[in-house]
């Protein structure tokens, strides 16, 4: 994993001389950035304002955490079978492509 990026407080100590600063999560390492969002119609039985945590550092780009896994398709799961080693270990466990 990439080392963090220092970008909040590098934009905080920028915007301290005009007594402002941005909106940060507590939670996790990195904190992440809100984005400000607001309830456009208001009233009973509307929806609320949801909130937006970047995935992304909206200043460098660096993702904040590692791209989750994807699962296996069908098309990868062929490909491993094909390669005699991990064919070779699998019809060990019993596995493998029926004959």
């Amino acid at each position: 994993m990439t080392k963090p990026c220092n970008c909040i407080a590098e934009v905080n100590a920028t915007l301290a001389q005009h007594n402002t600063m941005l909106v940060f999560t507590l939670f996790g390492t990195p904190s992440r950035v809100i984005v400000d969002t607001t309830q456009v119609e208001t009233g009973r039985g509307k929806k609320k304002a949801a909130a937006m945590v970047a995935t992304f550092c909206p200043f460098c780009g660096q993702r904040y955490e590692p791209e989750p896994a994807r699962p296996a398709t069908s098309a990868d799961l062929t490909a491993m079978l094909d390669d005699p080693t991990v064919a070779a270990a699998v019809n060990e466990q019993g596995g493998g492509r029926a004959a």
